[in-house]
């Protein structure tokens, strides 16, 4: 962050990243924080600050046999495992996921790839659990998930993918009223902010 001022984040192809791994990743460790108040904020602006808390157990994936490129690489897909385990469980507001697997088919005619995130996936019927769920996120979620840990996307791409998405799509590229930026502050006033915690 340079001269102390906001920065939009992102992953600074600069530096090395850390073999850290935060070790405990789950629904009760992650907070939500408020919304930014400026609207120049393409990201937090309509939808709140996420926090990833209890750093306890968290340590240096020092397992990688291979030298330090290893290491990092076992620590970024631990954490996006995890990660990808939680925005699962909210996708399709399930908390306790059961270890179900199944193919996801990026394109037809190729092999598909193992992934933790069948909740998400069309059954052999083609019944999709979640019809109005985003299809880059879904593939997003099921990378992420996926079994083989080569398959999970490198961070930098993953980024890069998911900024790219919050800039380009809106409410006109959907074509859909309930995407619009006043919706979805609504939404996350509605659910998060006026929740009745009782």
């Amino acid at each position: 962050m340079e001269g102390g001022g906001p920065a939009i984040e992102g992953v600074d192809s600069q530096r090395d990243p850390t073999p850290l791994v935060h070790n405990d990743i789950h629904t009760q460790n992650v907070m939500i924080g408020p919304c930014v108040a400026n609207p120049e904020d393409t990201e937090h602006y309509i939808t709140p600050i996420l926090k990833l808390i209890d750093f306890g157990s968290g340590g240096q994936d020092l397992e990688g046999d291979d030298g330090y490129e290893d290491m990092q690489s076992n620590a970024i897909i631990d954490n996006l495992q995890n990660i990808g385990y939680i925005i699962n469980a909210l996708a399709v507001l399930n908390y306790e996921l059961d270890a179900t697997t199944a193919d996801l088919v990026t394109e037809p005619g190729h092999p598909g790839i193992r992934t933790h995130a069948a909740e998400l996936l069309p059954d052999s019927n083609g019944n999709d659990p979640c019809p109005d769920l985003d299809e880059s996120l879904r593939t997003m979620i099921c990378l992420c998930r996926a079994v083989q840990p080569s398959n999970v996307p490198q961070i930098g791409a993953l980024a890069n993918m998911i900024m790219e998405h919050i800039q380009e799509r809106d409410e006109e590229w959907y074509g859909d009223e309930y995407e619009s930026d006043e919706q979805i502050a609504a939404l996350f006033q509605t659910l998060l902010f006026d929740a009745n915690a009782s």
